[in-house]
């Protein structure tokens, strides 16, 4: 069965970004289906949005997603050992990873908080762009 979803869909060069209802297809092999409850908005999604990274227009933007897993149980998804990659910025083995971060933050080693400028809902994501343009923040959050 097919889920619609709100996505951030870039639509042309430079122009402004749209909020819409697209529909996913159920997860395939090695899938999982994700309700994301925040996303990182940076300056890769602005760089797309410009066409400054391509042009084959439209793009998905938002890929710094976080959620819960809806479709397959946690523990199938991460009890195996693989990995949840939800960034370009490299991947993530939970059961190694989260308790260290976690750990580093709470010893005050990691300043988790620097990571996010602001936190924003999903219309305002053309605003954060505006901001970004202007060097007013680094990087905005949805909050779903």
């Amino acid at each position: 069965m097919a889920h619609e979803v709100r996505a951030v869909v870039a639509r042309a060069k430079g122009a402004p970004v749209s909020v819409e209802t697209i529909v996913v297809p159920d997860p395939g092999p090695g899938e999982a289906l994700v309700k994301v409850e925040a996303c990182g908005v940076c300056h890769t999604d602005l760089h797309y949005r410009e066409g400054a990274i391509g042009d084959d227009f439209p793009f998905l933007l938002g890929h710094e997603a976080a959620g819960r897993v809806e479709a397959v149980p946690l523990l199938d998804v991460f009890g195996r050992g693989g990995a949840l990659k939800s960034s370009w910025y490299g991947d993530c083995l939970p059961s190694r990873d989260f308790p260290a971060l976690i750990d580093l933050y709470l010893g005050g080693r990691f300043d988790l908080d620097a990571f996010v400028s602001e936190t924003i809902d999903l219309g305002d994501v053309e605003k954060a762009f505006e901001k970004m343009h202007r060097g007013e923040v680094l990087r905005s959050v949805v909050v779903l």
